[in-house]
């Protein structure tokens, strides 16, 4: 199996909610909230700061590959949100003023697995490979909006593997040592 864990990530990276507008009244201290509109968003400008999990060279998570992503933002309230990814996997996001928390973590045993370059690794006979692994991935993305339909984000991934076999996975992931940690950034708009 591909480190999928990226493709989850993104749709956690991204904005949203908080600040106040103008009412048009006296301040009474009841200002309405902000609200980012509700719709389908994209990453864009994706730079990885940091990549001990080879995240940049995988051809599931390339900058290439994230900046084509599109997520549906649904559900806003003053507090939360979610958002929707390509693969209809929904997550539930926190709001606190114009910043979105988003925190998700999966444990996942590796029954096959993809190389760097995204195909299924096989054994001599010609099978895929069925590891003794199980992978740990475990993400933060907090954006920030700047007006209702645009915002900026910051991702961390961290991952992890147990098993016999995660030397040789994160050998053929490009990846020197586990756990691993990937920082990106980039921009988050309405399309």
């Amino acid at each position: 199996m591909k480190p999928q864990h990226t493709l989850i990530a993104f749709s956690l990276f991204v904005g949203c909610n908080g600040s106040e507008k103008d009412t048009g009244t006296e301040d009474t201290g009841t200002a309405e909230a902000f609200a980012p509109t509700a719709g389908s968003w994209s990453f864009g400008d994706t730079e990885y700061a940091t990549d001990e999990c080879n995240l940049e060279n995988n051809a599931a998570s390339s900058p290439t590959v994230i900046d084509a992503l599109i997520f549906t933002l649904a559900n806003v309230s003053e507090t939360e949100l979610t958002l929707t990814n390509p693969a209809g996997l929904e997550y539930t996001c926190s709001l606190d003023g114009m910043t979105m928390t988003c925190d998700t973590s999966s444990e996942t045993e590796i029954e096959t697995y993809n190389d760097l370059d995204g195909n299924v690794v096989i054994d001599t006979d010609g099978n895929p490979v069925d590891p003794d692994a199980t992978r740990t991935i475990s993400i933060q993305a907090v954006g920030t909006f700047t007006d209702s339909d645009t915002a900026t984000y910051a991702a961390t991934v961290t991952g992890d593997c147990a098993g016999a076999d995660c030397d040789e996975l994160a050998t053929d992931w490009g990846i020197s040592e586990m756990p691993c940690t990937s920082t990106y950034s980039g921009t988050f708009t309405l399309q």
